[in-house]
């Protein structure tokens, strides 16, 4: 949940398999933005496709493209029928063998979150293990592929398997029938964003003039670490520890350094930076990783860890990257230790700006949990708020400066000691180290005293409702000074619709005096307020007393009634929230925070759905229901269940479900519902009309995908059942569409003698009655492929991605395979934008998968289209630098794949495809990287860049182009500012007359074409010189002898270079091609291409 503003190079120079997401959305399989108008160009894609595998528990192979305009799309290779779905930015793709588990509660649905994976660093690019945490007893097998840690806190088992086992262990636990449920071991993120230190907001410096530093307490920071050479940690480290495995818990990400000065850092390089508590010792707990992100299982040990120190206080500013109900293992590990210790948890809310966002661990009971405020005290825009999911509880409980704050700075970079940064993570340490000050003054108190006298303590007049900020703003002089002290928070509990006259609630307040004279309280009711700040009765909270006098050492209580009788409007149910303000002579203060909620009226929603045999639905089947007044979206999995009840507030709803009766598919739904009072939906897939085409040609449906849509304001939602599916249906609609819009798409393929139909049937609005198609080949677009192969032939295939102009997102289909070489003609249904993406290999774990650019088709528009024609490897994302500059930082990244075609590349196959980078100057290496891709810290100068990327095995395979090698020479100084040029990057590609074999004639003179351009944005002029060598010996070329080469003549003629090979000497054996050309600045390029082409 990092909202740092970094500088560096773009995503797409961090890693050579990316994804990107577009603005926030909501449920379905296809996410992102607002609607946009249609597209009626020809072709689309002034930017490329990036790709990346993802492995999920299942062992299913998912592979997620984003392609022109950011749009996402996932597919699965799989045998069976899967279920795509968005949530906000997120794409979910869950195979039918995991749907059953997913719906008796066993499976976390996060582990089929693609998108989340992604983020997480989860993806096959970058870990070859499976993170998971196991609940309950299940039998785990012991070999190399599985290794298991015990979770003593949470009683549960980390577990991580190696991807290519993770089938395996799937079925087994599926086989073993075992009640355990199978979470993501998911990545922890600091909740940090982008002031003067927020210390003196605080008014710490006040009790320092009290003697009160923080001396003789240990706050633990559970983040990345810290940075052991920083002048502001010199001297405070008592103990430290690595949790990530890295072996140390130096700082590799800034984000700890950053917290931990803030709580207790020591102000040597800068005296007004000084931290919270300066005297305290530092635990370093490293559970976040360089990146920034920590496995669950890392942070609950490091919580153990932490507590067995002996911390007074423990620090984590961090969090889940979804809103949780506290079940899961890190909140329930979080609320044991919290019961269990005398070490006070302080948690940062996190930033995800919404009521009911606070995040794990943080919203576990007894921990502390911070909001964040500016200078003026006001609720930081990206601060989490509450109440927390499921329970309601207040969350968070007190607030802290978290708005631009001065902390220490990882690695002080050109003698910079301190950077700004914003976020809950900031607010939280400022808390923590109040803690310490307060422990400091009070030894003996309990983990909840100390909690208590904060929260009781904060400051006056609190700009925000309660679910923003709690009781209010930190004020340690507050909660150290005050000698009556109350219970901070108290919740009322909940109260469910419908509302009886004389409904309440009753807790008592209890407030301590620690003085040794009695103090006189009046007390008021502040903030009163319903959801969002809504205003209710005043009547709705009640106090059974005005004032009360606490005797010296002594308890008193007063009664506090929630009392919902008053009618609310609908806007105000929900949580109710206030403050209770304590006052008494000599400035005495102590606030509570209260909380309740009340219900709104709630009906009954019972969703009947039944599949085409007149049984319940089984495997994939879904019911998606979406509350378009509340913007939240439930998935229910239909695993032979007749019907599905939902408890929902009035209101508006969309509701969509998608029945599977093997072979066939239906869509049924209701685009928009206004639900009033209980209501019975029946979804018999029976009912829906078929979906029948007519085309010109004989031909037979092979697959589809049945997918809708449904958007408004900003929010979309969406989602679709994907298979070898043959049989579709839908059913006309009984409701239409009237805030935003629907869509539901029959996107299907069938295939005919020498070709494919690709056609795209769309309803609007609603489900219409008319459900039978007519398809003219004259009014549909004509591609003639030619596909081009190896020696000998092989399986290859391909898919489809149809973007949609009201997401940001697209949905791939089902895939049609062939043999290559070969011929193929594809017919498309106009005005859709499709995404060719194709496949050459037989298993999925060794096949690399190839992408054109997205096209939308005009009514009779023909064209031609070549793959796979001279592949080799290095190549260029179409419109995307593959080298970038900014600051002092470069990076580098290409494609894995290219062929003769500009508008393709090919991302690497699973397992096979490697490489690496050398940087070198005046023919010194500076540094290298294990992949070939990377970044790098260089100054102005000329550099050497050498890339290299192979296929291993490929002799074996007859692979062409499956090794290259590649110089860059380049001079660069630095951009301006933070601006992100790019480097002046020279791109080569290549194409010749082959046959489909990709081999050539054994001709004297054989013309090979050279290309030689820039890279986007770098323009190179003319080429000052191109020159060519060739090699028909294999093994020097790979063993990098110069003696292989023979150089060839090239000559630029009719807007190319080409190269003269002579062939006649070569049948039977492939041409290797080195290349190397200068340009008109003087930058270069050479390059290596085992095996351009064979000869016959």
């Amino acid at each position: 949940m990092s909202l740092r503003t970094r500088l560096g190079v773009s995503a797409l120079a961090l890693a050579v398999l990316s994804t990107t997401a577009g603005p926030a959305g909501a449920a379905g399989s296809v996410a992102g933005s607002r609607p946009a108008g249609a597209a009626t160009t020809a072709t689309t894609a002034t930017t490329a496709t990036t790709a990346t595998s993802v492995t999920l528990v299942t062992g299913d192979r998912a592979l997620v493209s984003t392609g022109a305009g950011g749009k996402t799309s996932v597919t699965l290779a799989t045998d069976e029928p899967y279920a795509t779905r968005q949530v906000g930015d997120d794409l979910y793709v869950v195979p039918q063998s995991a749907a059953a588990m997913i719906a008796a509660g066993r499976l976390d649905e996060r582990l089929f979150n693609v998108s989340g994976l992604i983020r997480q660093g989860y993806d096959d690019a970058r870990r070859d293990t499976l993170p998971l945490i196991v609940d309950g007893a299940a039998a785990l097998p012991r070999s190399a592929d599985v290794t298991t840690r015990a979770l003593g806190a949470s009683g549960a088992t980390a577990v991580q398997v190696k991807k290519t086992a993770a089938g395996a262990l799937f079925d087994g636990l599926t086989a073993a029938r075992s009640m355990a449920k199978i979470w993501l071991d998911g990545r922890v993120s600091g909740v940090d964003l982008d002031p003067g230190t927020g210390v003196g907001q605080t008014g710490a410096e006040q009790v320092w003039k009290a003697g009160f530093d923080g001396t003789g307490t240990r706050i633990a920071v559970l983040d990345s670490g810290y940075d052991p050479g920083h002048p502001d940690l010199k001297g405070q480290v008592a103990a430290a520890e690595d949790f990530t495995g890295s072996g140390t818990a130096a700082d590799g990400d800034g984000h700890g350094t950053h917290v931990a000065s803030t709580a207790l850092g020591s102000g040597a390089a800068d005296a007004s930076r000084k931290g919270m508590a300066p005297g305290a010792k530092l635990l370093v707990g490293r559970v976040l990783d360089s990146w920034g992100g920590g496995q669950e299982s890392w942070i609950i040990a490091g919580m153990e860890w932490a507590v067995a120190q002996g911390a007074d206080v423990i620090n984590m500013s961090l969090g889940s990257q979804e809103p949780t109900d506290c079940t899961d293992p890190m909140s329930a590990a979080a609320q044991r230790l919290s019961e269990q210790s005398r070490s006070l948890f302080v948690i940062a809310a996190g930033n995800s700006a919404a009521r009911e966002t606070v995040s794990s661990p943080g919203c576990a009971a007894g921990v502390l949990t911070v909001g964040a405020v500016d200078a003026k005290g006001e609720t930081a825009g990206f601060s989490s708020r509450g109440p927390v999911l499921g329970d309601h509880r207040v969350k968070p409980e007190i607030a802290a400066p978290g708005v631009e704050t001065v902390g220490a700075a990882n690695g002080s970079v050109g003698g910079i000691h301190y950077l700004k940064m914003s976020g809950t993570s900031m607010a939280s340490p400022h808390v923590a180290g109040a803690a310490a000050l307060v422990r400091q003054a009070h030894p003996g108190w309990t983990a909840q005293q100390v909690k208590a006298a904060l929260v009781s303590g904060v400051k006056a007049n609190a700009k925000d409702h309660v679910y923003a900020q709690g009781a209010g703003e930190l004020s340690v002089p507050g909660a150290i000074a005050a000698s009556v002290q109350g219970p901070g928070t108290v919740d009322l509990g909940s109260f469910a619709w419908p509302h009886d006259d004389g409904e309440r609630a009753t807790k008592e307040l209890v407030y301590t005096n620690l003085g040794d004279r009695e103090v006189r309280l009046q007390l008021r009711i502040e903030d009163l307020a319903g959801k969002n700040g809504a205003r209710i009765p005043r009547d709705s909270l009640k106090l059974g007393r005005h004032s009360i006098t606490v005797p010296a050492g002594g308890t008193a209580t007063v009664p506090v009634t929630a009392d919902p009788d008053g009618r609310f409007a609908d806007e105000a149910y929900g949580e109710i929230g206030a403050r209770v303000v304590a006052t008494g002579r000599g400035g005495v203060t102590v606030t509570t925070a209260v909380g309740f909620w009340v219900a709104p009226k709630i009906v009954k929603l019972t969703v009947k759905t039944i599949g085409r045999d007149g049984n319940a639905p089984t495997g994939i089947s879904f019911v998606d229901v979406v509350g378009m007044d509340e913007e939240r979206a439930t998935r229910a999995y239909v695993d032979g269940s007749p019907e599905t009840v939902y408890e929902l507030p009035v209101g508006r709803y969309a509701v969509s479900a998608l029945i599977h009766t093997a072979p066939a598919l239906a869509y049924l739904g209701d685009p928009e519902l206004e639900l009033e009072r209980d209501t019975t939906l029946v979804y018999d897939a029976r009912t829906a009309l078929p979906i029948q085409v007519k085309t010109d040609r004989p031909s037979t449906l092979s697959s589809g995908v049945l997918q809708y849509g449904r958007w408004w304001d900003r929010w979309q939602t969406g989602g679709g059942v994907t298979g070898p599916i043959t049989e579709f249906y839908a059913a006309p609609s009984s409701t239409r569409a009237r805030l935003g819009g629907f869509e539901m798409g029959a996107y299907l393929r069938a295939t005919f003698d020498g070709g494919v139909y690709n056609l795209a049937f769309i309803d609007e609005g609603r489900v219409g009655r008319d459900q039978s198609h007519t398809v003219r080949d004259s009014r549909l677009a004509a591609v003639e492929e030619t596909w081009y192969g190896k020696q000998a032939d092989e399986p290859a295939g391909d898919y489809l991605a149809v973007h949609r102009p009201w997401s940001a997102n697209s949905f791939g289909g089902w895939d049609v395979d062939f043999t290559v070489p070969g011929k193929r003609l594809s017919l498309y249904s106009p005005d859709v934008t499709f995404e060719q993406i194709a496949y050459r290999g037989g298993h999925p774990l060794w096949r690399e998968t190839w992408y054109d650019i997205p096209r939308t088709y005009e009514p009779g528009q023909k064209r031609g289209a070549t793959w796979l024609r001279m592949p080799s490897m290095t190549g260029q994302f179409p419109g995307y630098h593959i080298a970038e500059r900014q600051g002092d930082l470069i990076g580098y990244s290409t494609s894995r794949w290219k062929d003769s075609d500009p508008d393709h590349y090919g991302a690497g196959a699973y397992f096979g495809d490697a490489g690496n980078l050398t940087l070198s100057k005046d023919g010194q290496v500076l540094e290298t990287s294990a992949w070939p891709f990377g970044q790098f810290l260089i100054t102005d100068g000329t550099y050497e860049l050498t890339g290299r990327q192979l296929r291993f095995g490929s002799y074996d395979g007859g692979d062409q182009g499956a090794m290259t090698t590649t110089t860059y020479r380049f001079t660069t100084t630095r951009p301006q500012g933070e601006e992100v040029v790019a480097l002046p990057f020279l791109v080569v590609g290549y194409d010749a007359e082959v046959d489909s074999r990709n081999t050539a004639a054994p001709d004297a003179v054989f013309p090979v074409r050279i290309s030689v351009t820039g890279q986007p944005d770098y323009d190179a002029g003319a080429m000052a010189s191109v020159k060519a060598w060739v090699s028909t010996d294999d093994q020097k070329v790979w063993a990098e002898d110069e003696s292989a080469w023979s150089e060839v003549p090239v000559a630029f003629r009719d807007g190319a270079w080409v190269a003269s090979v002579d062939n006649a000497a070569a049948s039977g054996r492939h041409v290797s091609i080195k290349v190397s050309a200068v340009d008109s600045h003087g930058n270069a390029i050479t390059q290596v291409v085992n095996r351009l082409y064979g000869v016959r």
